[in-house]
């Protein structure tokens, strides 16, 4: 279901049953950091009341303005000035092209919409007014608020996201899926749904400039042709820069 995160997720033809202005306040608590960090924790469960586990993993996710880094799950995704780079490890695939802006934080491997475009995209969907998803808004406690979100159609059924009331940033997103799918190998396929728990969030973090660096996996030559490094020698390339 998922290979590297998915750490915010960005309702479709968004009605206006729910005040959105929380909503609004989470896109600007990551906007004005600029940089922040977080771990993703992960639970997949067969159905939608289970709570026994099918599988469970952890992503760590680093961000500073345009430059990217993800790690988890038997991948990793670097984004920098000059290229974007991911590693499958499971499969031992190395692959990189040169950086556009316009695909930022967006790979088939990678599905992601970014922090800043959050509100933008909001108040385009709340103007359509289509009927494809209702919402509405809890109050969890006096320390955290939650949307739900109901959709007729699409790859979800429902999605829920937990924030906190006071910083605005988010705590869980629980994803419920429409389609029937193997989350266990082998196992008969299943209604999912994924669990997502943000921890250890920290905003206007200090990176290492090693953290966006693809000089930590290869070399890039002056003719584009890629060295990886030793612990990475017996991965295969994939370098879209050749082309």
């Amino acid at each position: 279901i998922i290979v590297c995160s998915v750490f915010l997720f960005l309702p479709s033809f968004l009605t206006a049953q729910a005040d959105l202005k929380d909503l609004e306040k989470i896109s600007k608590s990551y906007k004005d950091a600029g940089s922040y960090q977080f771990d993703l924790y992960y639970s997949i469960f067969n159905d939608y009341h289970t709570r026994q586990k099918a599988d469970e993993f952890t992503m760590n996710i680093f961000s500073n303005g345009d430059e990217y880094y993800c790690k988890g799950n038997e991948s990793e995704m670097l984004i920098n000035a000059s290229y974007t780079l991911i590693v499958d490890h499971e499969n031992k695939v190395v692959m990189i092209d040169k950086y556009e802006k316009k695909e930022k934080k967006k790979d088939n491997m990678f599905e992601e919409v970014g922090m800043d475009s959050l509100l933008q995209q909001i108040t385009a969907q709340v103007k359509k007014k289509e009927p494809e998803i209702t919402s509405e808004q809890k109050n969890i406690n006096e320390q955290e608020k939650q949307y739900i979100f109901n959709y007729s159609d699409g790859e979800y059924t429902m999605v829920k996201i937990n924030y906190d009331a006071a910083s605005f940033l988010i705590k869980k997103m629980t994803l419920y899926y429409r389609e029937k799918t193997e989350t266990t190998e082998g196992q008969p396929e299943t209604t999912p749904r994924v669990e997502i728990i943000y921890a250890h969030t920290i905003l206007h973090p200090q990176f290492d400039k090693k953290v966006f660096s693809e000089k930590k996996y290869a070399e890039v030559k002056n003719d584009g042709q890629l060295e990886l490094r030793a612990e990475l020698k017996n991965y295969k390339v994939i370098n879209h820069l050749l082309k």
